[in-house]
């Protein structure tokens, strides 16, 4: 028979293991993004038709996710109005329908995401040379990393939560104890 014990340190162990390996998985894609190399300039990007926009708003500020088509392909971008470059271009799109914008696509990605291009903004993040390859710079990637790290420390710390937790008394005085189902005993008789 399956005792409490044994159910609550499932549900413990199920909980870690959720939270490890979302964890796992941002921090595996930012890894990958900042140390590529392969990011390529596109100059004068069309943009007349824009099939979707959707708009989110919240503390730290809206975010536009726009859907166009640029020679038959879909290109999804997100702009999340974190710099004067995303705040021009939203401008230039919405109010004062300029045509083309400026983007980094990097391709052939180990990503998460439905399409195998991944979208960026060209802004201050990337630096590019005269041959249209681009980078992030290492401010970005300083910043990025630094994220990363203190995502870790937070992570180190609720492994530790929740290796006090497995190991609480509460939870070890539940050894022996089993359920007791007062519906099925109902229909011994």
């Amino acid at each position: 028979m399956i005792t409490k014990y044994v159910v609550a340190k499932g549900i413990i162990l199920s909980f870690y293991f959720l939270l490890l390996s979302i964890f796992i998985l941002i921090n595996r894609q930012e890894l990958n993004n900042i140390l590529s190399n392969d990011y390529i300039l596109m100059k004068n990007v069309k943009i007349d038709s824009i099939y979707t926009a959707s708009h989110s708003g919240n503390r730290n500020g809206d975010s536009h996710y726009i859907n166009f088509k640029d020679s038959g392909k879909k290109i999804n971008l997100l702009l999340t109005e974190n710099t004067l470059v995303q705040k021009q271009i939203l401008t230039n799109i919405f109010y004062e329908h300029t045509g083309t914008i400026d983007i980094v696509k990097r391709e052939k990605t180990k990503s998460y995401l439905p399409q195998n291009t991944v979208y960026f903004t060209y802004d201050d993040r990337f630096i590019c040379n005269v041959n249209g390859k681009c980078n992030f710079t290492e401010t970005y990637k300083n910043k990025v990393s630094n994220y990363l790290i203190w995502g870790a420390l937070i992570f180190a710390g609720i492994s530790y939560c929740t290796y006090r937790v497995y190991n609480c008394r509460i939870i070890e005085s539940l050894k022996g104890q089993k359920f007791q189902f007062k519906f099925l005993d109902s229909f011994k008789d």
